[in-house]
């Protein structure tokens, strides 16, 4: 939901200045929406001690730390 919201910032930006199909602006919607999502899961496999105390099935817990760090470094250099 947080990188979703990241990447409708530029679209919603684009709408108010009446540019709603920016091939441009949809771009960069994206891009920041797959960097904020590696930079998500990347905060999630540092704190895969309290997703365990709380049990949280996150990614790092389901997996392992390392594959959600892959994961992490994949979508942030999209």
């Amino acid at each position: 939901m947080v990188c979703f919201s990241v990447g409708m910032t530029f679209i919603y930006g684009s709408i108010s200045v009446r540019l709603p199909s920016n091939e441009v602006v949809l771009f960069f919607g994206i891009i920041a929406a797959l960097i904020d999502l590696g930079e998500e899961i990347a905060a999630d496999a540092m704190d895969a001690e309290g997703d365990r105390l709380i049990k949280s099935n996150s990614l790092p817990i389901k997996y392992v730390r390392s594959t959600a760090l892959k994961t992490s470094v994949f979508f942030s250099l999209e």
